[in-house]
Parts: structure tokens; sequence; C-alpha cells
């Protein structure tokens, strides 16, 4: 892989949340973390890296406990959350460089979990540049953005336009602020902003979990998601379109997930899509075909259970209305 150590010695919850800020600055987004905190957040990082029973004589292999990263990056969170987004950014900033440079200094080809946990560090900075409102609002100044933009740029060395560091730095760049996203957002323009799709991904991951569906829907349908749009659409209570949609796709397999989630709002319209599950030629066919006589089953029991409830009270009533006759 290659080194994202160099230049740095040179899971959390979508809720939306206020605040922001520069390094090191003080304001509405809370003031810098203390220089004795941010050393002991590195020390923890440090000492995270634990050499494993697969080191040999003159090759150690180390493996980064996640414990310890994964309680400072909650603790990023919850600063982030409560509106302190600049003392979040700064111990993010820690985590990152202190997990480059130790792995930088090992290689990273001998930390077995480097890609995880670089992942786990990217999604966080996504996360919580994405805390802010959908809406567009921000105290983070475009300077500020671009700061920790550039700050991303420097610890990226991968060549990967999808790779997380890179998709982490689009996340400080455009935020939800940007006006071309927002136009998409509204559902009245192309998706016509430069951003990686796993960012965009990312995007329609906070706007479902944080309720703002048509957002979601506007945004999927803008990047031609198909598979997403028939899930919202689905979700917004449109069977018939959401079936539509769910026909454009040639996968088996996402076309009976939109089954499984069409099946509490719309029993035909999950009959529907098991159905033409059967119709497409797909490799998972033979896995899906149990989810496509579960549907069936269910879509025939429930008519049948309709047939008998309506046949034994017609037939009472017939019957209590013979006895007075």
């Amino acid at each position: 892989m290659t080194s994202l150590g160099a230049a740095a010695g040179a899971q959390f919850d979508f809720g939306m949340f206020p605040g922001g800020g520069r390094p090191g600055a003080s304001g509405a987004g809370g003031a810098s973390v203390d220089a004795s905190i941010i050393r002991a957040i590195r020390a923890k990082i440090r000492d995270a890296f634990k050499k494993t029973p697969a080191s040999r004589k003159g090759n150690d292999v180390y493996r980064v406990e996640e414990g310890p990263l994964t309680n400072e990056i909650a603790n990023a969170k919850e600063k982030a959350e409560a509106g302190n987004v600049r003392p979040a950014l700064e111990i993010l900033q820690a985590i990152t460089e202190e997990f480059l440079e130790r792995s930088s200094h090992f290689e990273e080809s001998n930390v077995e979990n480097y890609s995880s946990v670089e992942e786990q560090i990217g999604k966080s900075w996504i996360q919580i540049f994405f805390g802010e409102s959908v809406e567009g609002e921000t105290v983070l100044s475009s300077e500020e953005r671009d700061s920790w933009a550039e700050k991303l740029r420097s610890w990226n060395k991968s060549a990967e336009e999808e790779s997380i560091l890179n998709a982490a730095r689009w996340a400080a760049k455009l935020g939800w602020q940007d006006p071309k996203i927002q136009t998409v957002l509204q559902g009245e323009g192309r998706a016509e902003f430069k951003e990686p799709m796993r960012l965009s991904l990312e995007r329609l991951i906070v706007l479902e979990a944080g309720k703002h569906l048509q957002k979601a829907l506007n945004l999927a349908k803008a990047l031609s998601l198909h598979h997403h749009v028939a899930r919202l659409l689905m979700k917004l209570g449109q069977p018939k379109d959401a079936v539509e949609a769910a026909k454009r796709l040639i996968s088996a397999s996402e076309v009976a997930a939109i089954a499984q989630v069409a099946r509490p709002i719309d029993l035909d319209s999950a009959f529907n899509l098991a159905v033409y599950c059967i119709s497409l030629r797909d490799t998972s066919k033979v896995i899906l075909i149990f989810i496509i006589i579960h549907f069936i089953l269910l879509y025939f029991f429930f008519h049948f259970y309709l047939f008998l409830f309506f046949f034994f009270n017609f037939s009472n009533f017939f019957f209590s209305f013979s006895f007075f006759f």
C-alpha cells in the first residue's frame, strides 16, 4: 500500500449538529483542545500498536487494538454533537497523524489491520463534516474548510479517486453548503458537482438516517442510482413508481432487496418484484429462490386468509338471517 504516513510526518451517529471552526481558533464551534490532552490521545494511539504472533526475527508484524481508537473517535463524536466541532476535528487530527506516523515507522504492509483502521478514521472525518445541517447552514468558512481539506490531501498519498481520505477531503471542502449540492437536494438540477461516488453514497446514508428521504431521493435520481431510487420511492409510499424503477435493475439480488423493503409496505409490489427476479439471469438466482418462494407463499396465504375471513363471516350472517325465517 502506498505510504500515507510520510505526509503525516511532514462509527458515529448521523445526527446534525451546530458549530465548527478553524484549527487552533476559538468561537462558536468550541475552544481548542488543551495540548496535554492531545498528547495523551496520541500516546493512546501509539500504544495501541501491538506485536502479533506472526512476528519473526527481523520482520515484526503489528496490529492496532481498535478499542482505544474507537473510544477517542466516540469522544470526538460527542463533542461534535454538543456543537464543539472544532475540538472534535482536532481530536481526529491527533488520531490520524499518530496512526499514520506509527504505521509509516513500521511500514503499512506490516500492520495487519491498516486498511480497516484507515477506513474507520476516514469515515469519521466524513461523518463529522456531514454532521452540520443538510440545509447548508454552517459556521465553517470556506477558508476553514479549505484548511482541513488541504490537511486531508497531504495525508492521502493514494492515487485512487475513491480512497477514503480523498472522500474525506471532498467532504471537508463541500459539506452540505455547496450551492450545486443544495440545488440537487431540492430536486432542481442535475448532479454537476464533483466528488467521489463513495462520498455521494455516504450522503445518501446520512440523509436517509436523518429522515430526509425526499432529499435522498432527489440525490439518487440525479446520480442515476436506480437501486437507491427504487428503495427510497418505496419508503416514501410510492410503490408503483418504486416497482417501475426496480425493473430497470439487472441484478436479482438488488431487486430482491427492494422486495424486502416493500413487504411491510405493499405486499402486491413485493410479490411483483419477487416474480420479476425469476426473469433475471443472475448467478445469485439459486440463493434468491428461497426469498422468492417466501414472497409467493406469503402472498397466497394472505389472500387465502382474506377469502376464509369473508367466507365464514358471510356464512354466519346468512345463517343468522335465515334463523328468523
